[in-house]
């Protein structure tokens, strides 16, 4: 796969996954903590867990360039761990700094809050990182002789 579009593919995959999961805390607040498992809460919730799953296995091939296609495939399916571990991580030092203070609900849902801000920034991390050329489609045009 060619490397640029490898990196496209996990800018969106991080920074869609970030948005939804910054999403979902802005349903919550937007509820006063009355929505947090439920309705559009859940769905950002889910919707962000997948494409940041997802963007974990780009972001391990992309750092490993594995040479082999079991390399590759082991690069994938180790992804979704890196993921799922950053977030344990990051949620254990979100709650440790932030406790009690705020919201009622904040305590239980700032290792989202955390974890999709982070990985938002991977993902605008990355598109900057993109050359220029790569960033967009480029628009072909043909003309018809004559």
């Amino acid at each position: 796969m060619n490397p640029n579009r490898l990196i496209s593919i996990t800018a969106f995959l991080v920074t869609a996954g970030g948005v939804a999961w910054l999403a979902k805390l802005a349903v919550i607040a937007g509820t006063d903590g009355r929505v947090t498992d439920t309705g559009a809460a859940a769905a950002f919730f889910v919707l962000g867990a997948i494409l940041l799953a997802a963007g974990g296995g780009c972001v391990a091939l992309r750092l490993l360039r594995p040479r082999r296609r079991l390399a590759a495939g082991v690069a994938l399916a180790l992804g979704p761990v890196l993921f799922f571990v950053s977030f344990t991580l990051l949620d254990g030092l979100a709650q440790a700094v932030v406790g009690s203070a705020g919201p009622a609900w904040l305590e239980d849902e700032v290792g989202i809050l955390a974890t999709g801000a982070v990985w938002l920034a991977i993902g605008l991390v990355l598109l900057r990182a993109m050359p220029d050329g790569a960033r967009a489609p480029r628009a072909r045009v043909e003309t018809t002789p004559g």
